[in-house]
């Protein structure tokens, strides 16, 4: 038997369990010119599988139990974006720079879709250097490859790109926005296949832009804002798979192959069936019979015990880049003092937090806050606190817990539940919301911190006023910055620094300074592969290339289901 437990990513820390609490139940229009005519024949119809017994896996068929089932599958939408989402996206959605599977972290150029992607200065001349770092305005030209096209047929084109350009700048509590409000027009050519994204500022990071394009022309006429497109369902593919059905009753999405994919390398397995894994006991004993292929799941106290006992199952631990995070809303009357602030963020006790909402005391891995987030305060607290919460049952559980320590310590607080639009435009924004607890992206860069940090801008409203100094009747709704800071010194660091990748000590130390984040855990993953796949050069699963995104799911298309003996033997 062979089973290894591999850490790729961050540290980790074992904690105390100090408690046991039950989880608590919970509860802009884009406007864009219009695309090319869709050309659309026979759609794939949404399949609903129905049955009490379990079928028997088909050959051609990978089964993959998943935790965390929710709905809400638009991967630009920072309540959407779970493992899940992101998985769907990576499988489905096209991109213009994709990940290397020689190196993870480094982006490419999606080659099936995108024929050339070059920097342009204000002359229309290729810049010689190609980073995009300058502080000019200049045009980001892409050609679009005339066979690509989404699975009803319709083409991929620049109607594409500005859907998703212009949907982000006018939604709250989407991610990216920073990079996106640099665009200040997005001119389309050639039929749709040429794009020129006109950028004024430095963005270095401009291989990012346009990854998880969204089919326009079944989006933008459907009537849903672009905060409520997908939230249950995936309408169109342009990737190698495409989604045949989603029974969120039953757990059940089931991707097929795109038999409309014109790039090279097509998937080799023709389904993969994503269902709930209902624990490792179950999951375990799928694993020996080989109705599951692989869990991918976040684990708890025993998972991976219970998964070392399957013959020829590998796990591999991993830590995506999301963090668990409590943040400060900075329009909140009650919190605007830092004094208060330290206060209560000094009443939470993370390391309870993470164990109670996640339900394991090891392999927990914590990130430390910035400096300065922490100060000793015993300021007092005037007022109830209110803690709204996006994101899936460990967010939920985790604000549960953290209500809890508030009362402990004399704090009065509650869990405040809307929609993540609701939140993210009216409750925070207005100061109906004290705090807030939502996975977030870790920043890497100085453009991460922009997004995360930077002011927010008016352009996410549906009216601005013409003078920029007029105060606005409706405040800004929030994009990736769901606490609203807006502060001077961190302005100007952002501004000073904007076309550098390294974050400079002195930019973490003014946010941490504002004490309006504390990171409670980052996201970790135990992925366990059966002896049922197989994938091309990479013998050893603890091997395969992990997408900071999707995991190992990054590697999907180049899987293989290996027949096992009794398996052929039935079929004699």
């Amino acid at each position: 038997m062979s089973f290894g437990v591999f850490s790729t990513r961050g540290t980790s820390r074992a904690v105390t369990l100090i408690g046991v609490l039950a989880s608590a139940g919970l509860v802009t229009s884009c406007m864009a010119d219009p695309g090319d005519a869709p050309v659309v024949e026979d759609p794939p119809q949404q399949v609903e599988q129905d049955g009490a017994t379990e079928p028997e896996t088909p050959t051609n068929e990978i089964v993959f139990g998943i935790s965390n089932f929710v709905e809400g599958f638009n991967p630009h939408i920072v309540s959407d974006a779970t493992m899940l989402t992101e998985i769907i996206a990576d499988l489905t959605l096209p991109s213009a720079f994709v990940r290397s599977e020689d190196d993870p972290e480094e982006l490419e150029l999606n080659e099936s879709l995108i024929d050339s992607a070059t920097v342009l200065d204000a002359d229309g001349v290729a810049m010689a250097d190609q980073t995009a770092a300058d502080p000019g305005v200049k045009t980001i030209r892409y050609r679009i490859n005339s066979g690509a096209q989404w699975s009803d047929g319709t083409p991929i084109s620049g109607s594409d790109f500005t859907y998703l350009r212009d949907g982000i700048v006018t939604t709250p509590g989407v991610k990216d926005s920073a990079a996106y409000e640099m665009i200040s027009r997005i001119n389309v050519s050639g039929g749709g296949r040429i794009v020129d994204v006109v950028v004024d500022g430095p963005l270095p990071q401009w291989r990012e832009l346009f990854g998880n394009l969204l089919p326009s022309h079944l989006l933008r006429p459907s009537g849903d804002t672009f905060g409520e497109v997908l939230e249950n369902s995936m309408v169109a593919s342009g990737n190698r798979y495409q989604v045949q059905s989603i029974d969120m009753g039953r757990g059940e999405i089931r991707l097929v192959r795109n038999d409309r994919y014109w790039g090279a390398e097509p998937p080799v397995t023709e389904t993969i069936l994503l269902v709930p894994e209902n624990g490792p006991v179950s999951g375990m004993e799928r694993l020996r019979t080989g109705t599951l292929q692989g869990v991918h799941v976040r684990p708890q106290e025993a998972t991976a015990r219970a998964y070392s006992f399957v013959p020829g199952a590998v796990a591999v631990e991993s830590t995506q880049p999301r963090v668990l995070s409590l943040q400060v809303n900075d329009a909140s009357p009650v919190l605007s003092d830092v004094a208060v602030r330290h206060s209560v963020l000094g009443a939470v006790n993370v390391e309870e937090v993470a164990v109670i909402a996640t339900g394991r005391s090891t392999d927990l891995s914590i990130p430390e806050p910035r400096p300065g987030t922490l100060g000793d305060s015993d300021a007092p607290v005037s007022e109830p606190l209110t803690v709204a919460v996006t994101g899936d049952g460990t967010a939920r559980s985790a604000a549960q817990v953290i209500v809890t320590q508030l009362n402990d310590a004399g704090i009065d607080a509650e869990v405040v539940t809307g929609s993540a639009q609701d939140i993210a435009g009216s409750l925070l924004p207005y100061g109906e919301a004290d705090l807030v607890v939502s996975w977030v992206d870790q920043p890497k860069t100085v453009l991460d911190m922009t997004d995360r940090f930077g002011c927010p801008t008016a352009s996410r409203i549906s009216t601005a006023p013409e003078d920029a100094a007029e105060v606005l009747e409706a405040p800004p709704a929030r994009g990736s910055n769901l606490s609203g800071l807006c502060d001077a010194r961190v302005e100007e660091l952002l501004v000073q620094h904007q076309g550098e990748l390294q974050i400079p000590q002195e930019l973490d130390e003014a946010v941490g300074g504002a004490a309006v984040e504390l990171p409670l855990m980052e996201d970790t993953y135990l992925t366990v592969v059966g002896p049922d796949i197989s994938i091309g050069e990479f013998a050893d699963v603890s091997q395969w290339p992990l997408s900071p995104e999707s995991g190992v799911f990054f590697t999907a298309a180049h899987w293989d289901r290996i027949v096992r003996e009794e398996e052929v033997n039935d079929g004699e």
